[in-house]
């Protein structure tokens, strides 16, 4: 491939903005750039997206994009003068411009592809995108591909496109693949100064990019406040450890990792996890926050979400399905928990193994609304799992499941906890058609809190059950008793000692009438009201005293003048 550009083709970047604000100013700024704008020598190419104002379009700087020609000098320079004048750089609609250096984005730099390919060939450890320590970008509408049949070694770098400590970046519309090492790679820039932290990223925007076929990852995020990730897909990771389609990891403790947003993503058909985030143990920088929203976690090889030592995470409306491990698999180091996860309102179906897992420490975890569906699928080499399995290896506490729906014949039981969980909370949980044990509750009872539903046939301290349509019972427990203290139905109320399943009974007999099947004992200062209509209320009009077996005085029952 050629590296040089022909000298008829080479013009003054000031020729090229005159002609570039010719053409828009005599054939508007939609459609064909008109033959008279190109310049010398230049093709008659067709624009054929909507171009803002103010553009300028990569050929007049000697851009050839015909896929064989090296151009990486060209839009290099191309785009470095468009963004010194504030211009978007277009390029050559649907063409495909080779490069086998990196491009190298300057700050305000715009860069509309017009549905163009970069196809790189750039060797070494270099990105074919790189932006390092530059704001105001905007790149849109085409594909980054990386292919280099005589370079196919298997490496960890060579990613799409290295956000490297910058701020305000837009990423529109593209599709980034066959990377040796990441799609995007969002990590630490150089520091400002001798002795200072190395520079973070700020106000990332990733809208409608495909991340396909790449190495290593899909996207790595190692250092951001700020990123906002909508209706975009990472897709067929494969080739490097850890092949995982999003990884969210820091890696120091002074990183700062917070703010992140996925919307409407999809993690899918990656080698590795689809999403694992993996912060420090005991970080100094924040390393929390991020949020996942109606987004699709499906037939990756191991599990859908990999949590290690994550921290103040969310997924609301997600789906997690058919993926060779669990759905979720939450786990710690040594020294870290997981902490502050929510899921909201998501589908668990299909998984080889647990619909969830928790085997590390964790500390405030809730489940609420969420369906767990058939997981356990991988029964061929592996024996049937819980739907979900909540058994870490050291003390963890504050877990909440609350008004989820655990189904499926081919799991070994739906719901597994193990000693070392404190203060666990079962409401209104509804267990379902499901092979051997239902349950399997080992947690500590005595921080159990359960309002839960008759089918889960689960034993706790406060616990709501219907026992026909239109009645409900409400039983409260001492902890570690078998029995209710109290029992409320539609038919009364019942006493118990927790030893015996009932001692006394009080039952409704007709309007302002209380039945009991047991004994009425009178204790001192017990009184009771008149059953005549009463003259003058509070006033005591009668006693009434009390004996014992043995005939003993026990005190009297004050009757007072208390009915109107």
């Amino acid at each position: 491939m050629s590296e040089n550009v022909s000298s008829e083709r080479s013009i003054s970047r000031r020729d090229g903005l005159i002609w570039g604000a010719g053409a828009m100013a005599a054939g508007g700024v939609i459609g064909r750039l008109p033959a008279a704008s190109l310049g010398p020598g230049q093709n008659n190419r067709q624009y054929d997206v909507n171009v803002e104002q103010p553009s300028v379009y990569a050929t007049l700087y000697g851009v050839i994009a015909d896929g064989r020609a090296d151009d990486s000098k060209a839009l290099n320079n191309a785009l470095k003068s468009a963004a010194a004048d504030r211009r978007i750089l277009v390029l050559p609609a649907k063409s495909t411009v080779a490069l086998k250096e990196p491009l190298l984005v300057p700050t305000n730099a715009r860069l509309n592809m017009n549905g163009s390919t970069l196809m790189s060939y750039v060797t070494g450890n270099q990105a074919s995108v790189q932006i390092s320590s530059k704001s105001n970008v905007h790149i849109h509408d085409g594909r980054i591909d990386w292919i280099n049949s005589d370079d196919d070694q298997e490496t960890e770098w060579r990613h799409g496109i290295a956000l490297l400590g910058c701020s305000n970046v837009r990423l529109e519309n593209l599709v980034i693949s066959n990377h040796r090492g990441d799609g995007i790679y969002i990590g630490a820039g150089a520091a400002s100064d001798v002795g200072e932290q190395l520079a973070s990223n700020s106000e990332i925007v990733i809208s409608g990019v495909h991340c396909l076929g790449n190495h290593r990852q899909g996207m790595s995020l190692v250092t951001a406040s700020g990123v906002y990730v909508s209706e975009s897909s990472f897709r067929g990771t494969n080739g490097t450890h850890p092949q995982s389609g999003v990884d969210l990891e820091p890696n120091t403790d002074v990183e700062v990792l917070e703010n992140v947003n996925f919307n409407g993503c999809t993690f899918s058909d990656n080698s590795g996890f689809g999403l694992a985030i993996s912060t420090r143990a005991e970080p100094q920088a924040r390393q929390s926050g991020f949020t996942f929203v109606s987004c699709h976690f499906e037939k990756n090889a191991k599990d859908g979400i990999y949590l290690h030592n994550a921290q103040g995470a969310a997924f609301l409306g997600t789906f997690v399905k058919s993926n060779g491990g669990s759905g979720v698999r939450l786990a710690s180091s040594e020294l870290g928990s997981t902490k502050h996860i929510n899921f909201t309102s998501a589908t668990f179906a299909n998984n080889g193994e647990e619909g969830a897992v928790l085997a590390g420490a964790f500390e405030d975890l809730a489940f609420m609304g969420c369906r767990f569906e058939n997981n356990s699928d991988n029964l061929a080499s592996k024996p049937p799992h819980f739907g979900l399995d909540i058994n870490p290896t050291r003390q963890s506490r504050d877990l909440r499941l609350i008004g989820n729906r655990i189904t499926g014949q081919q799991q070994r039981g739906s719901l597994r906890t193990g000693s070392m969980v404190l203060g666990l909370t079962l409401i209104g949980n509804a267990i379902v058609g499901t092979a051997g044990s239902a349950v399997d509750l080992n947690d500590d009872r005595q921080t159990r809190v359960e309002i839960s539903s008759a089918s889960s046939n689960l034993a706790g301290t406060v616990r709501i059950t219907p026992t026909s349509p239109g009645s409900t019972a409400v039983e409260v427990r001492a902890p570690g008793e078998e029995y209710p203290r109290l029992s409320v139905n539609s038919a009364g109320i019942s006493f118990g000692s927790g030893e015996i399943q009932s001692d006394v009974s009080f039952f409704r007999d007709g309007p302002n009438l209380l039945k009991s099947d047991g004994k009425l004992v009178a204790g001192k200062g017990l009184g009771v009201g008149n059953s005549s209509e009463g003259h003058e209320l509070g006033v005591l009009i009668k006693k009434i005293e009390v004996f014992d077996a043995a005939g003993r005085s026990l005190g009297f029952i004050p009757i007072f003048d208390s009915i109107s």
